[in-house]
């Protein structure tokens, strides 16, 4: 199974508690911009298009998303931080982790191996002079 631990932190209003650029957290409770850097501290997706009865589009819905969020859990559109290159493509990201399971899995073995060498306790006792 697979968890991607590498968003931002976010508050209860679904912003950031720390701007991913500068690092800034002071901000105002209305904030949507950072006030040093001027990113964005939302994670909102590209924006979901509302048509009117001519297939015009007549408005945009934006839907806010968690901090490790690369593609929008309503809309399926990418968002902010995906395509502000803020969070790695997923694919890296697994990748990344399945190398370091691997290189877990090789430390494990070689242990196991070298643990084989050992003398059992029995053999250990049973080998002392007195």
């Amino acid at each position: 199974m697979m968890k991607y631990n590498d968003g931002f932190p976010m508050d209860e209003n679904m912003r950031v508690t720390i701007c991913p650029l500068c690092e800034n957290n002071d901000f105002s409770t209305q904030a949507h911009y950072c006030k040093i850097c001027g990113t964005k501290l939302l994670n909102e997706c590209e924006g979901d298009p509302v048509y009117d009865n001519y297939g015009d589009i007549v408005d945009t819905v934006y839907h806010s998303n968690p901090g490790d969020a690369r593609f929008c859990e309503i809309c399926g559109k990418p968002t902010y931080f995906s395509n502000s290159v803020f969070l790695k493509p997923w694919q890296e990201v697994k990748k990344e982790d399945n190398n370091f399971l691997a290189d877990l899995k090789l430390i494990d073995k070689r242990n196991k191996k070298g643990a084989s060498k050992l003398k059992k306790p029995s053999r250990i006792i049973n080998d002392l002079p007195f």
